[in-house]
This record gives C-alpha cells, sequence and structure tokens, in this order.
C-alpha cells in the first residue's frame, strides 16, 4: 500500500512540473503557483478563524457574568462612556460572522454621546458646546468611517477639551461605526 502510495506522489509531482511548465505566461505566473499561493492563503485564512473562534469561546469561559454597576477600578472615561444610555439601548445584533463587531450609531447620537463624555469626564468642562461629527471613507476595512470636523468649545478650558477629545474619539472609533452612509462627503 505504501508502494502506491509513493508511486502515486511521484506521478503527481511529475504532472504538476508538466503543467507548471505549459502553463506558464510571460509574467512567471502558471496555473499551479497560482493555485498553490490560493491554497495557502484560504489555509491561512481559516487558519486565523479557528484561532479567533477558540480564543473567543476561552473569554466567554473565562469571564464572569457582567455587573450593572460600573466598578470604582475603572477608568473615569470608561465608566462615563458606560453610562451614556443610547449605546445601551441602539447596539445592534452582533454576529460571530461580521468581521466588523463595531455598532452602528447615528451622527447626532454619537455627537451627543461625545459631548456628554467631555462634560463628565473632564474637569472644569461643564460648558463645553459639542462636536460636529462626519463621514470620511476608511482607508482600510477596519478604519473608522467617521471623524470629528469641528469642536464647539463654549467657555471650556480648550487644551482639556482637546486631551479629553483625543482619548474620547479614538475609543468610540473602536466601538462604533456611522450609520447614515447618504450623507456622505
Amino acid at each position: 500500500m505504501l508502494v502506491w502510495i509513493l508511486i502515486a506522489a511521484c506521478w503527481a509531482g511529475l504532472l504538476s512540473l508538466i503543467l507548471h511548465d505549459v502553463t506558464k505566461d510571460a509574467a512567471g505566473h502558471s496555473a499551479v503557483s497560482v493555485a498553490s499561493r490560493n491554497a495557502l492563503f484560504t489555509a491561512a485564512k481559516v487558519w486565523r478563524r479557528l484561532r479567533k473562534l477558540t480564543r473567543y469561546t476561552a473569554s466567554l469561559k473565562a469571564s464572569p457574568k457582567p455587573s450593572t454597576e460600573p466598578s470604582p477600578s475603572k477608568a473615569p472615561a470608561q465608566i462615563a462612556l458606560e453610562t451614556v444610555p443610547s449605546q445601551e439601548a441602539e447596539l445592534s445584533k452582533k454576529t460571530w460572522w461580521r468581521r466588523d463587531q463595531r455598532a452602528q450609531i447615528t451622527s447626532a447620537e454619537l455627537e451627543l454621546t461625545i459631548t456628554e463624555t467631555i462634560r463628565k469626564t473632564a474637569p472644569g468642562c461643564g460648558s463645553f458646546v459639542g462636536v460636529i461629527v462626519h463621514h470620511k471613507k476608511p482607508k482600510q476595512y477596519r478604519d473608522p468611517n467617521w471623524g470629528v470636523r469641528g469642536v464647539k468649545f463654549g467657555k471650556a478650558d480648550r487644551r482639556i477639551v482637546e486631551e479629553t477629545l483625543s482619548r474620547t474619539v479614538k475609543q468610540l472609533q473602536k466601538e462604533f461605526r456611522l450609520a447614515d452612509t447618504q450623507l456622505r462627503n
């Protein structure tokens, strides 16, 4: 039986070499090299998905049931982000086969979320007015599709607002995607 397997492997190798030489084009690509590259990419994609799935199931087994009260050890920005009610009400259903796990949110809700977070976390920024959010085309799939176009400081300290705003926007860009795509600029 082993001998027949070795003979079949030799014939398959010989046929693939002949096919490689016959189908080689001017760019140096052949049907065999293209097929082997596609097989490697597919195997790598399956391997990544399996690793991600095992990490996800392990995190589900290891993580305790989330409590409704924020713990005192969390950072103030995280507490403020959790206390905004529109985030919890408008979260879209997350499914394991989607690549992008960010929730969809409208621009008005996003502007309100950013404004409330800055007012609560930044000291002395209670008079902060708000921000203007705009759509932008992401360079890659996982990049955010929105950004801050303008800031309405009011009587708040600009330096403190800018520092808090940059942290808040980075965090929210990881969590949310802008939903209303018909308004893209």
